[in-house]
C-alpha cells in the first residue's frame, strides 16, 4: 500500500511539473522571461524599417554611376505616391513639384502618409520571419546615425557663409516690417548676425562630427536633439516649410538615444548610479573594423572638404560693384511721363518698380569704364537697354539716360546703400546708458 501510495505520489509531482512547464512555455512563447510584450517589438522594428525607407537611397544617389539606378527607384516611389494620392484619396491633380523649397508640399504628407503604410506591410514580413531582428535594429539605428551626421554638417557649414541665411538683400531692408511673411523675418533676424549664424553652425557641425563614432554618438545624440529641437520649433513659429523633415532629424535623435533614455532618466533626475549602453558594432572582425574606420575618415574628411570648397566657392565668387544701392528718382526729363518709384541695383540684376506691386527684373552687365549698364531682359533675351550712368561729386545722386524700351530717359535718382539703414549702421556696443531700440 505503502509504495502504491509512493508511486503514486511521485507520478502526481511529475505531472504537476510538466504541467506548469507547458504552462510557462506556452504563455512566453517567442519571448525572454521579463520581455516586453510582442506589441512593443513590433513597433521597436517598425519604427527602425520606417526610418530606413524615409533615409534611403542615401548616401546611394550621390555615387557616381550608382546613383542613375537609383534614380529608377526614387521614380517609382514617387509614382506610388501620386497613385496614392489619386486612388485612395480621390484627388485628380497631385504631382511632385521640383525645387520648390518647401518639404511640406502636398506631395510630401503623401509620401509620408505611404511610407507609414509600406514600413507597416514591411515590418509585417520581417517580424513574422526568423531574421535577426536585433541585427535590423542596429543596422537601423546606424544608419540613422550616419544620415544625421551628414545632414548636420550640411546645415552647419552653410552658416559660416553666405549659404543658408545670407545677409539682408536691398530689397530686404527697404520692406516695411508689416510687409515681410513670417519666414521672411526670420530669415531676416538670422542673416544679420553673422557671429549668431556661425554659432549654430558651430553646434550643428559638432554633434555632426560627434555622431560619426559609436563612443560619443551619445553626446552627440543629445547635441542634435537640443540643435533641432530649436529648428523645429522656430520652423513652426516661423511657418518655414521644413517642418516634416526638421521633425524628423529631431526623432531619429531620439532614435539613437533610445536604448539610453532610461540610463539618461536615472543619471540626470533620480541621480542614480548609471551605466550607457554602448551602441552595437556591425563589424565583428578587428582587422575589417580597422579597414572600415580607415574609409570612414577618409569619407568624413571629403565631405567636409566638399562643404568648405563650396561654401568658399560661392563667397569668394561672389559678384560687387559700387553701384548696389536703392534709387528713387529725384526728377524725371523723359519724352514720354514714365513714373518709376524706384530702382534696385543689386549683384547680378536690376529691378524697376513701376508702382509698389508691379516691378520688373532684368539680368545686368556693367561696364564701369564706359559707365554703361545693361539691363537685359528675362523673358527675351534678345531685349537689352542700354543706359549711360554718372554720379554726382557726393555719390549719392546717379544720373541715368539712355532709351529703355520705347521712351527717352534722363533722370536723376537719389542713392540709399546699404551702410545708410538703420539695421546696418547701428554696431556693437558694451555700454548703453539706454536701450536703442527704434
Amino acid at each position: 500500500m505503502e509504495k502504491e501510495f509512493d508511486y503514486n505520489f511521485k507520478n502526481y509531482n511529475i505531472y504537476k511539473q510538466v504541467s506548469l512547464f507547458v504552462y510557462i512555455k506556452f504563455h512566453t512563447m517567442g519571448e525572454p522571461q521579463n520581455a516586453t510584450p510582442k506589441s512593443t517589438h513590433f513597433f521597436s522594428l517598425f519604427t527602425i524599417v520606417y526610418f530606413c525607407l524615409y533615409i534611403f537611397p542615401f548616401p546611394l544617389e550621390s555615387v557616381p554611376f550608382v546613383g542613375s539606378i537609383f534614380k529608377y527607384y526614387t521614380k517609382a516611389f514617387d509614382w506610388l505616391v501620386v497613385w496614392t494620392g489619386k486612388n485612395i484619396f480621390g484627388l485628380e491633380h497631385i504631382e511632385k513639384i521640383k525645387m520648390t523649397g518647401s518639404g511640406d508640399t502636398t506631395f510630401d504628407f503623401f509620401r509620408l502618409f505611404t511610407l507609414i503604410v509600406l514600413a507597416v506591410f514591411v515590418t509585417g514580413l520581417l517580424f513574422k520571419s526568423k531574421i535577426d531582428k536585433q541585427k535590423i535594429i542596429v543596422f537601423g539605428r546606424t544608419y540613422a546615425r550616419y544620415f544625421l551626421a551628414f545632414m548636420l554638417l550640411s546645415y552647419g557649414f552653410s552658416k559660416f557663409f553666405e549659404g543658408q541665411f545670407p545677409y539682408p538683400s536691398l530689397e530686404r531692408l527697404d520692406q516695411k516690417i508689416g510687409d515681410s511673411s513670417p519666414m521672411g523675418l526670420l530669415w531676416t533676424f538670422m542673416g544679420y548676425s553673422k557671429s549668431y549664424a556661425a554659432f549654430g553652425g558651430l553646434c550643428q557641425v559638432s554633434a555632426g562630427f560627434l555622431l560619426f563614432f559609436r563612443r560619443t554618438s551619445v553626446i552627440g545624440s543629445l547635441m542634435a536633439l537640443a540643435v533641432m529641437t530649436n529648428v523645429v520649433v522656430l520652423n513652426f513659429s516661423y511657418d518655414v516649410p521644413v517642418k516634416l523633415f526638421s521633425t524628423h532629424l529631431v526623432l531619429m535623435a531620439l532614435l539613437i538615444l533610445a536604448p539610453n533614455l532610461k540610463n539618461l532618466f536615472g543619471l540626470l533626475f533620480q541621480h542614480k548610479n548609471s551605466k550607457l549602453v554602448s551602441e552595437q558594432s556591425l563589424i565583428k572582425k578587428k582587422n575589417l573594423k580597422y579597414v572600415v574606420l580607415s574609409l570612414k575618415f577618409i569619407a568624413i574628411a571629403g565631405c567636409v572638404l566638399l562643404f568648405l570648397m563650396i561654401q568658399i566657392r560661392s563667397f569668394i565668387n561672389k559678384p560687387s560693384n559700387h553701384l548696389q544701392a536703392i534709387y528713387y528718382p529725384k526728377k524725371s526729363l523723359a519724352a514720354k511721363d514714365i513714373s518709376w518709384e524706384k530702382l534696385i541695383i543689386g549683384n547680378r540684376y536690376v529691378t524697376v518698380f513701376y508702382d509698389t506691386k508691379n516691378y520688373e527684373d532684368f539680368d545686368t552687365e556693367i561696364d564701369t569704364t564706359q559707365q554703361i549698364i545693361q539691363l537685359k531682359s528675362q523673358s527675351d533675351t534678345l531685349i537689352v537697354h542700354t543706359l549711360k550712368y554718372r554720379f554726382s561729386d557726393d555719390d549719392k545722386t546717379m544720373y541715368l539716360s539712355g532709351l529703355f524700351k520705347t521712351d527717352s530717359i534722363s533722370a536723376q535718382f537719389d542713392a540709399k546703400r546699404k551702410e545708410d539703414f538703420e539695421l546696418v549702421k547701428r554696431s556693437f556696443n558694451w555700454i548703453n546708458e539706454y536701450p536703442y531700440n527704434r
